[in-house]
This record gives structure tokens, C-alpha cells and sequence, in this order.
């Protein structure tokens, strides 16, 4: 039971991160829709693009992450906030 319930938690709070990436993004690239696995590039980013996500992402979860690479799926930039320890 208590490990059902963890892996609830776990769940929810990746949602929640790849939820508030997907903003972040969306809002960067003025796009009114982001997936999970859209590239930063299909969706139009450039460099300059990049360096402003990965500053509003370090700025809301409170952590530097890895290196945000163009050709990233948004569900990988999600994965690199969560496996930081980036908390929704």
C-alpha cells in the first residue's frame, strides 16, 4: 500500500513538472501548444530561445540542470528538472 501510494506521489509530481515545462516553453516560443514530444527545434527555438528557457526553468524550480540541447523532446527537459530534484 505504501509503495502504491508512493509511486502516486511520484507520478503526480512528474506530471506537474512536465505540466509547468510545458509552460515555461510554450510561453518562450509563444506557442499556444507544446507536447511532450515536440523537439525545442520543431517548435521553432533557437539558441537565444534555449538560454532564456533554461533560465526560467533554474528561476521556478530553484536549480541549475543540465544543458538544454535544440533537438531535446520536452518530455527530456521535464525528465532533466525531475531527475535534479526540480519540485512542481
Amino acid at each position: 500500500m505504501v509503495t502504491e501510494d508512493v509511486g502516486l506521489s511520484d507520478r503526480i509530481q512528474r506530471e506537474a513538472i512536465e505540466a509547468k515545462v510545458m509552460e515555461i516553453i510554450a510561453d518562450q516560443l509563444d506557442k499556444k501548444e507544446v507536447g511532450l514530444t515536440d523537439t525545442l527545434r520543431e517548435l521553432g527555438a533557437d539558441s537565444l530561445d534555449i538560454v532564456e528557457i533554461e533560465l526560467k526553468l533554474e528561476e521556478w524550480f530553484g536549480r541549475d540542470f543540465l544543458k538544454t540541447e535544440l533537438d531535446w523532446t520536452v518530455s527530456q527537459v521535464a525528465n532533466n528538472v525531475y531527475h535534479k530534484g526540480g519540485r512542481a
